[in-house]
């Protein structure tokens, strides 16, 4: 940690040194060329602000790029993050309370289902919706503008975090809280800016227009129903498309309330609630894998047994 905060003040410093030299070198020249005038003086302030925002437009240039190459490794830096931080670190009673942990527990446990409802609501009313882009790059040949996706425009990205900061939640730990949720927030972040990079390009006016209307992440309650029914929200596509989300967060949960009663409590005091715990996930976990077994079935049952739906269909969907 030590390490990483000498690493960001080394780039601050250079960052802010690079930056008086500009703005010496092109004070300067403009010194020797012309005199320092009351018009003259009025304009610096305008030629320092104008230093800022070129600053501000490199620093986003990197911030996108960084999010461009993340777009494609994003589910897989998820659960290598959770497993790093599982294995380097604790988690703690907040207060030094188990019952002021067990509440905490429920909290977070809320928190990654109010995560979990955005994405069912932004899954269940866009048909044929894909996360992936193309070979991991973002790709988009129509901008949705329906359901979920008028009220927030990235409500998938918005679930993900939210589950994240309930996974926090349960685990408890000043790691967590200082270095895994800024990261995993920075992370998305980046996404995001990316993919409205590429979009504006891509729909050019209309995709400016649909910003204006719609927040990035919040979504506005008013008229979310009536959006919700006129776009034919369907649970069995929810079923369909979730199911593995749903069981991964799911272990994670799990996990965490194991590793929470081994690390900090006496385990044969706690053995019947961790073996309780252990019956939950492999209950659940064959009940994900009929349902995986059936979808899939389904899927070959109805394409004829050969390609899928996201073979045979084209880009369609705004991403993720």
């Amino acid at each position: 940690m030590r390490m990483l905060l000498i690493a960001i003040a080394g780039v601050f410093v250079r960052s802010v040194l690079r930056a008086r030299r500009l703005l010496t070198t092109e004070g300067s020249s403009r010194m020797h060329h012309r005199p320092w005038t009351f018009s003259a003086a009025h304009r610096a302030p305008s030629f320092r602000y104008s230093a800022v925002l070129h600053w501000r437009q490199r620093l986003r240039g990197w911030v996108i790029r960084g999010g461009h190459l993340l777009f494609g490794y994003r589910d897989t830096l998820f659960p290598a993050a959770f497993v790093f931080l599982a294995v380097t670190t604790q988690p703690a009673f907040p207060f030094g309370s188990e019952r002021w942990d067990r509440w905490m527990d429920g909290l977070g446990l809320l928190v990654v289902l109010a995560g979990q409802g955005c994405r069912a609501l932004a899954i269940g009313c866009v048909q044929n919706i894909r996360r992936r882009g193309q070979r991991k790059r973002i790709a988009a040949g129509l901008l949705i503008r329906t359901g979920f996706f008028a009220h927030s425009r990235n409500p998938l990205y918005l679930g993900n975090v939210l589950i994240f900061c309930g996974l926090v939640i349960i685990t408890n730990s000043y790691w967590w809280y200082v270095v895994a949720l800024p990261g995993v927030v920075g992370m998305y972040w980046a996404i995001v800016l990316a993919e409205e990079e590429f979009l504006a390009k891509q729909f050019g006016p209309a995709y400016v227009d649909y910003c204006r209307q719609v927040n990035r992440f919040v979504p506005r309650v008013a008229g979310l129903r009536r959006s919700l029914a006129a776009s034919s929200f369907q649970w069995r596509r929810v079923v369909r498309k979730e199911a593995q989300v749903v069981c991964s967060w799911f272990t994670f949960v799990m996990g965490l309330l194991i590793w929470e009663r081994v690390a900090q409590r006496n385990v044969g005091t706690h053995r019947a609630e961790i073996e309780g715990l252990l019956l939950i996930w492999l209950a659940f976990s064959v009940a994900y894998g009929v349902t995986r077994w059936r979808t899939k079935t389904g899927a070959r049952l109805s394409h004829g047994g050969g390609a899928t739906e996201d073979a045979k269909g084209t880009w369609k969907n705004v991403l993720p």
